[in-house]
């Protein structure tokens, strides 16, 4: 899953704490930061996982290049995992920015522009 918004609305501490509600329910889980992604480095498609995880990735935007191979990875071997193994991306990005189309209001505000599921394009 992928959280992504204004600095400041709260998604570390989302993320925080459904790091702290996993680990109550027996669950490896924290950030994945850039230092654990390359010491882990090719391990991924040989990791089996004990216990379900949840892995946090905070600032993916400039780190892509670290993430992207564990997430294909993990995607091509869920069949195979033992264990769920969760992530959750989170990211700053103004509404406005970045590629998200918008529409400007009769009152002047913008809107994003929604596709027929209500997900901004």
């Amino acid at each position: 899953m992928q959280i992504a918004g204004v600095g400041g609305q709260g998604k570390s501490r989302l993320g925080y704490e459904l790091v702290l509600w996993a680990k109550e329910r027996n669950w490896q889980a924290g950030l994945l930061d850039t230092d654990a992604l390359d010491a882990f480095g090719g391990h991924w498609p040989n990791w089996q996982p004990k216990r379900p995880h949840l892995l946090v990735l905070d600032y993916v935007v400039g780190r892509e290049d670290k993430i992207q191979p564990a997430i294909q990875t993990l995607a091509q071997r869920a069949d195979e995992l033992r264990r769920p193994v969760r992530l959750l991306l989170l990211e700053r990005q103004r509404w406005d920015r970045g590629g998200l189309r918008t529409t400007v209001r009769s009152d002047g505000r913008f809107d994003p522009l929604l596709d027929s599921e209500g997900c901004a394009e």
